[in-house]
């Protein structure tokens, strides 16, 4: 995930920029576009007043495609020589979908489970049928086979319970670790917080056991 720094220089000239100043931006110093992994992005939460300046250049980069097709491309490129990593969601860099894909994935918005499942198989790229499947489990646990389900959980369970401090993903130590930050700031209320705190010793209950 791709985050732009709205207070680091000129965003109506960036998104007119060339190739070349928009691969600067995700990999100069400091870097203008920065990389979250999807499973490490950390807590958001709107923001009350914004300030206008940002708001204008958000709503800019929300208006041009063409601009955020760039940066995808300029990622990609970033990471092109590195070894393909074993998580798949650190595999979305790796290249773009064929056109046939992304036909299906039009498809696969407006479809019921079953039929999603079914175009899932259809796929060609690797990447978008294992995010594809991990859909599936999750949304409609019945449509996939015993065997994956069973699999499904241990990689769930082993990932929770996964005492990496580097990890790239979520864990239960993470997770204390940033409800411990969010009581410390003061961001929620006592009631939302405890509605969270209570969300998360549910979940943590279960996949500890």
């Amino acid at each position: 995930m791709a985050f732009l720094d709205l207070d680091a220089g000129n965003v109506e000239d960036l998104v007119d920029a060339d190739e070349q100043a928009i691969a600067k931006a995700v990999s100069g110093s400091p870097k203008r576009i920065r990389t979250i992994s999807i499973n490490k992005v950390p807590n958001i939460f709107p923001i009350v007043c914004p300030d206008p300046d940002h708001l204008a250049a958000a709503k800019l980069v929300a208006s041009r495609p063409d601009f955020q097709k760039r940066v995808g491309q300029a990622l990609a490129e970033r990471f092109a020589d590195r070894d393909e990593p074993d998580q798949v969601e650190k595999q979305i860099y790796g290249g773009f979908h064929s056109a046939s894909d992304k036909h299906i994935l039009e498809s696969f918005e407006n479809a019921d489970w079953s039929h999603r499942a079914e175009l899932i198989a259809k796929l060609e790229d690797t990447r978008l049928r294992q995010l594809g499947q991990r859909l599936i489990y999750w949304n409609a646990p019945e449509l996939v086979s015993e065997h994956y389900a069973g699999a499904a959980e241990t990689a769930v369970r082993d990932r929770w319970l996964s005492n990496d401090p580097k990890a790239p993903w979520m864990t239960i130590a993470e997770v204390e670790k940033q409800l411990d930050e969010i009581a410390n700031a003061g961001a929620l209320g006592q009631e939302m917080l405890a509605r969270l705190s209570q969300f998360y010793r549910q979940r943590l209950s279960l996949q500890s056991s």
